[in-house]
């Protein structure tokens, strides 16, 4: 769960210094919290969207069944 801050806290992912807007709360297997700032945010959705494609509307039904529609 994504959740804008209101406190101060510096962006934990690797070589930023900004100050995070947002926190990342996560099970406690190695971190309660990931906070990251505005620009690594936008990193991060980029780089997950070059990952992650979704599927498309009609992926699950036969064109078969289509057509019926």
């Amino acid at each position: 769960m994504i959740k804008e801050i209101s406190y101060k806290a510096n962006c934990d992912l690797v070589n930023c210094k900004n100050e995070a807007k947002y926190c990342l709360f996560t099970k406690k297997h190695f971190s309660p919290k990931i906070h990251f700032c505005e620009e690594c945010k936008q990193k991060l959705y980029n780089e997950l969207g070059k990952n992650i494609i979704p599927k498309s509307l009609d992926a699950p039904y036969s064109p078969k069944r289509l057509s019926k529609i």
